[in-house]
């Protein structure tokens, strides 16, 4: 009995896959072919026709020998980091609780050079979320490959399979080669699971029966890799039958060795599909479990779930919170949340702005066409709006286009093109964005409702019974077709230098020209029929030494349902002088604004 494989034609003696080509051997029973005139028979020792002895061939055409290794000479293990390894021999994972100390015992002897002690800190750094450290990791397992470990040069097989540059570019051709070198010599299920990967998510290696066959032994040998590429093969149909059942069962198999991508997929799975009932609190249950192995993405779902009431009561704070701790990590959907909290919910434009860079850098599209929203519906800086409504729309993001017509419609820091609009609703409708057609008719929409803010003022003025100096912030509201229509306004004062933010928030019922309803009692004045100014609060500052002093205000309109309509931002810096004469008097020598 010879083992052949039937992808390449290569003969073995032993072993599971094809080691040129990484198929699975089948066992194929030699023919027994008369040497002398060519007969071939089932069985039997001697030719029925010449009298000849049988031997046995396999089809000539296939017989190849098995390839050489080549000779590598590879470091010996050094028994001080013995408990690093499992008990197959290979490097074990560190669970999240244990890498702070293994990443401090381990670093001393990776600055000494030993090589060893590189690949194995290098192998914990590439789990960390930081791409920094994953960086890190990166080098020191290429310093630990040239240094001569063996390990090391076997787990830079996963930087040729995901590239990590500048270090080493892909190449999942040497990735290949050196996960079958890894097989040939181990042939478990931490070289089979290494494999099971590539095929089931390489385009360029793909084969998913291969996959499914070598994510099968690492599986019979409890690796989790075994587990996390049979639910992926199970959950999307990929060479086998979709069972999402399956897909569950291996992805809690991974889960109960600890694996957080697989705490993720049961979460996912558990919220639902027309395949799959959906179970919220089980949902919330594994999202939660991701979080608390450090899972960047589970903090951020179970940010989610907190936003949206899933599995749990709907808590803004708990989804700020979750959302801050991913986005922490690196994780950009995160910071792109968190910018949105910051903008709608505490209104501080300053801090969304903050995380909407962070991830629009990084290049997340949602980010940037976010950012841009924000330059060119709050501060009115359409050039940089611009910038990254454009860096959205390279990748292909519906609302960039979207917004970037909006601008065009309206000539909002570039010349007024309908044209040029129209041609960018469209293409935002050809990738799916359908509410660009009510914006597109919206063109030629005349008496179109208005409402924005047209100035915002302040006044300052000393009362003459203490030490104290009073602040009034109001602004100018512009309205246009919103008879009947409720506004609703928000204001923030910070003192950078002295006393306590104050906040205020009133609602605002236009009932006809000349005639508004404020529900909380603040001042309001016609300046003209369309113009309204506003008296928001008079902030006691309680100053009482001379000296310079500044604030910040944010002024917000927001429609009836909170979307933010227009926003204003006001920076007041003034120096102010005064006197002291006998029982708590003051006389103000100086008030100047700078």
């Amino acid at each position: 009995m010879k083992l052949v494989c039937p992808d390449c034609g290569r003969q073995y003696e032993s072993g599971k896959f094809c080691l040129e080509c990484g198929g699975k051997l089948q066992e194929v029973t030699p023919e027994l072919v008369c040497p002398s005139c060519g007969y071939k028979a089932k069985s039997g020792k001697f030719c029925p026709e010449c009298g000849a002895k049988l031997t046995e061939q396999v089809a000539a055409a296939n017989e190849v020998t098995e390839p050489k290794s080549v000779e590598r000479t590879f470091n010996e293990k050094d028994p001080r980091f013995a408990k690093y390894y499992d008990k197959k021999g290979f490097p074990r994972t560190i669970p999240q609780e244990e890498r702070d100390v293994a990443i401090e015992e381990l670093t001393p002897f990776a600055k000494q050079g030993v090589a060893e002690a590189k690949m194995l800190l290098g192998g914990i750094l590439l789990r960390e979320s930081d791409k920094d450290n994953v960086m890190k990791g990166a080098s020191m397992l290429k310093e630990a490959e040239q240094a001569g470990d063996k390990f090391a040069y076997y787990l830079m097989s996963m930087g040729y399979y995901y590239g990590w540059e500048p270090i080493v570019e892909q190449n999942h051709n040497e990735a290949e080669k050196r996960m079958i070198e890894l097989y040939k010599e181990y042939e478990n299920g931490d070289a089979a699971q290494l494999l099971a990967e590539l095929y089931a998510f390489s385009e360029e290696k793909c084969d998913y029966k291969k996959a499914f066959d070598y994510a099968t032994i690492a599986a019979e040998d409890d690796e989790c890799g075994g587990y996390l590429v049979l639910g992926s093969l199970y959950l999307n149909g990929w060479g086998v039958e979709k069972d999402v059942n399956k897909a569950l069962e291996n992805y809690k198999m991974a889960a109960a060795l600890g694996d957080e991508t697989a705490m993720n997929q049961i979460g996912f799975i558990y919220m639902g599909n027309d395949e799959f009932e959906a179970n919220p609190e089980q949902s919330f249950y594994w999202f939660n479990e991701a979080a608390k192995k450090g899972s960047d993405v589970g903090m951020f779902n179970l940010g989610c779930c907190y936003k949206n009431g899933f599995g749990v009561e709907v808590d803004v704070e708990q989804a700020a919170e979750w959302f801050k701790k991913s986005a922490e990590l690196g994780y950009l959907d995160a910071m792109c949340e968190l910018g949105e909290y910051y903008q709608q919910s505490l209104v501080d434009f300053k801090k969304a702005k903050m995380w909407y860079l962070k991830a629009a850098e990084l290049g997340y599209a949602e980010a940037q066409n976010r950012l841009g929203v924000l330059y060119a519906d709050i501060e009115f800086n359409y050039e940089e709006a611009i910038k990254w409504y454009e860096k959205a729309i390279e990748q292909k993001f519906p609302w960039a286009y979207r917004n970037l017509g909006i601008l065009y419609r309206d000539g909002n820091g570039v010349k007024q093109d309908l044209k040029k609009a129209e041609e960018l609703f469209a293409k935002a409708s050809e990738l799916g964005l359908q509410e660009d057609i009510d914006t597109l008719n919206d063109i030629s929409e005349e008496n179109k409702a208005t409402a924005k803010i047209s100035k915002v003022y302040d006044s300052c003025s000393r009362c003459f019974k203490g030490w104290d100096l009073f602040i009034t912030i109001g602004c100018s509201l512009f309205f246009d077709n919103c008879e009947g229509k409720l506004f609703k306004i928000k204001g923030t004062f910070k003192p950078l230098s002295f006393g306590n933010e104050i906040t205020i928030e009133d609602n605002i019922q236009l009932n006809k020209k000349g005639n508004i309803v404020c529900e909380n009692g603040s001042v309001c004045a016609i300046e003209d029929e369309y113009n309204y100014y506003f008296s928001l609060f008079d902030a006691n500052l309680g100053i009482k030494d001379s000296g310079e002093y500044s604030y910040k205000s944010t002024i917000v309109l927001l429609d009836e349902n909170d979307t933010i309509l227009d926003s204003r931002n006001i920076e007041y810096t003034f120096e102010y002088k005064h006197k002291t004469f006998g029982d708590n008097k003051v006389k103000l020598l100086s008030f100047e604004v700078k």
